[in-house]
């Protein structure tokens, strides 16, 4: 699955990124142990934990084999730079997940070339944020619009969507549509999204209470005229009924969803 493999070169990245700081600051008697130490931390936090971990709770992500081994890997690999700032803790926890000693073990250097696509797990990472920011707008319609730079590299074996539908409940398409109505935010640098808000959904909602309103008494006062009573085929008093009912259920529905 592509976004699975990407998801994983993605880590590994971000991790061969980190090792050249690592060895940047501890290296050639600079041992800037302060400036290491908030990068370790940062790693910890945010691409590891609130990203990478964040994006395989999708269940087909987390069976993988093959993902797993990559958490593991990247979590020794965190414990090793981790040693000299924190030495009793890693090392104790690096005993009991290999079986041995962690000043017996190396970083392993990752020379990571092929990222040409990992652009679309920071774009995720972005959609799924602003996403979940605009829940309090009781959006739920998304249009994604690519810039013409990303667009001409987008790789549509990657859908966005697998991580959206299970982290956000919603999705975005991706194309352009009819956004007159619709508000929009930038996704910085990839693009725009546009979204519609409680404002609109109410102005649709009111604009299709108006019409309803207008149909309901059309088929009421037809169903009160005796000369359309007496004259009117069978199918035709029928067929009235069952669009009076319709009309007034669909009232109902519309005033209690504006309510909410």
């Amino acid at each position: 699955m592509q976004e699975l493999i990407l998801l994983n070169k993605w880590i590994l990245n971000e991790l061969s990124l980190l090792q050249k700081d690592y060895f940047y600051h501890l290296e050639n008697g600079k041992w800037e142990i302060n400036l290491i130490t908030e990068k370790l931390i940062k790693f910890v936090k945010d691409k590891f934990s609130q990203k990478y971990l964040e994006l395989i709770k999708i269940p087909i992500f987390l069976k993988n084999l093959k993902t797993q081994k990559i958490i593991l890997f990247v979590f020794q690999q965190l414990l090793i730079m981790l040693h000299p700032i924190m030495p009793f803790i890693t090392d104790n926890l690096y005993t009991k997940i290999t079986g041995e000693e962690i000043l017996e073990s190396k970083i392993q250097v990752i020379n990571f070339e092929n990222n040409k696509d990992l652009w679309l797990i920071d774009c995720c990472l972005i959609l799924i944020n602003t996403i979940n920011n605009l829940k309090k707008e009781n959006s739920n319609k998304f249009i994604f619009e690519l810039s013409d730079e990303w667009a001409n590299k987008l790789n549509f074996e990657f859908n966005f969507n697998i991580f959206l539908k299970f982290l956000t409940k919603n999705e975005i398409i991706l194309k352009k549509e009819n956004i007159e109505k619709l508000k929009f935010v930038s996704i910085f640098p990839f693009g725009v999204l546009w979204y519609n808000s409680l404002e609109n959904n109410i102005k649709d909602f009111k604009k299709k209470i108006k019409f309803l309103k207008l149909e309901y008494n059309r088929s009421k006062n037809l169903l009160k005229n005796k000369g359309f009573l007496n004259k009117a085929p069978k199918f035709l008093l029928i067929s009235e009924k069952e669009k009076f009912l319709y009309y007034k259920k669909e009232l109902q529905i519309l005033k209690q969803e504006i309510k909410k």
